[in-house]
């Protein structure tokens, strides 16, 4: 079978009025049990919504819960509930869920989607970023990355591919690349938990990792905000393990609970490149709370994803 492309991944098809079926079964990332990454069920589900609202309508607001582990094995169905049609506003309501061999059900997740028609602005500002990175072309890909950490000894050469292939998947659709002054880049996104970091000396509330990627195919209008979904998930919620010299082997849990994603842009276009950065901003009770922003090349905000995961310290074995 061959490689789906990011639009086939992320795509549905209608089996009923306001029902759909994901074209591909969902798999994983950066887990070792059979459970998929949350960006498939989240990006099925924000296209499932999108197929239903006139192209006039913009979407600007995507909320939603993780309400248990996706299967790698079965589809994601998705059912749409229109709660709000106006002349200016269009809101959706999407459980996503896969049908067990029981018959059953089984409830992944549940967003919400806002659109609103594309209207005059009174204000046009934007935020930068915390740091100045460098552009995408003189920033390293991935396999650069491990390749540097594996020269100076920070990961072992074993190690380094499989991140590299830990993550293959993500790379079949995206082209992506380190920005070096973040800690991501400087530790492999935590997997090269040795290696020091120029932002060691800040409190880890201050410390920021950055990349930038594009999708390496054209994508149309309707792809755009699930393509989005699908990239801007990937790796919040360890995303204080990354910031804090460790991996998803140093704790007993770590999955998003809920998300919010702002869109601030009506031409949305992932086919270039965007700049990502991310910062961990509170940690307490079993969880933590980060938040992505992403800048378009022309430095304009165009979006921004927070989420709140659940992050549980490994049980100490009983002496």
């Amino acid at each position: 079978m061959s490689f789906p492309t990011l639009a086939e991944q992320i795509g549905v098809e209608e089996i009923a009025p306001d029902e759909f079926l994901s074209l591909r079964l969902p798999f994983r990332i950066a887990n070792s049990l059979p459970i998929a990454y949350g960006g498939c069920a989240m990006s099925v589900a924000v296209t499932a919504a999108v197929k239903t609202v006139n192209s006039s309508f913009h979407p600007y607001s995507i909320l939603g819960h993780f309400l248990g582990p996706t299967r790698t094995d079965l589809k994601l169905k998705c059912r749409v509930r229109r709660l709000r049609d106006t002349r200016t506003f269009v809101t959706r309501q999407v459980e996503a869920f896969q049908t067990l061999k029981t018959g059953e059900n089984r409830l992944c997740l549940a967003l919400t989607v806002d659109f609103q028609i594309d209207e005059p602005s009174m204000y046009d500002y934007s935020v930068p970023p915390v740091l100045q990175y460098r552009h995408p072309t003189e920033c390293p890909t991935t396999k650069k990355t491990a390749e540097y950490l594996l020269e100076k000894g920070y990961i072992t050469k074993e190690r380094a591919n499989e991140y590299v292939t830990m993550f293959q998947n993500m790379h079949n659709f995206f082209d992506t690349n380190f920005c070096p002054d973040g800690v991501g880049a400087q530790t492999l996104n935590g997997y090269a938990k040795s290696a020091p970091s120029t932002q060691d000396h800040l409190h880890i509330t201050s410390r920021v990792s950055g990349d930038w990627f594009k999708v390496k195919e054209s994508l149309s209008k309707d792809d755009q905000p699930g393509a989005l979904a699908f990239w801007m998930d990937g790796g919040l919620s360890f995303l204080t393990l990354i910031h804090d010299h460790k991996y998803l082997e140093d704790v007993g849990a770590c999955s998003t609970l809920d998300f919010a994603i702002r869109i601030f842009v009506n031409d949305l276009d992932v086919n270039d490149w965007h700049l990502r950065e991310r910062i961990s901003q509170r940690g307490s009770v079993g969880r933590t709370y980060g938040e992505a922003r992403l800048w378009n090349n022309q430095g304009k905000l165009v979006a921004s994803m927070t989420q709140q995961c659940i992050m549980r310290p490994k049980e100490v074995p009983k002496i």
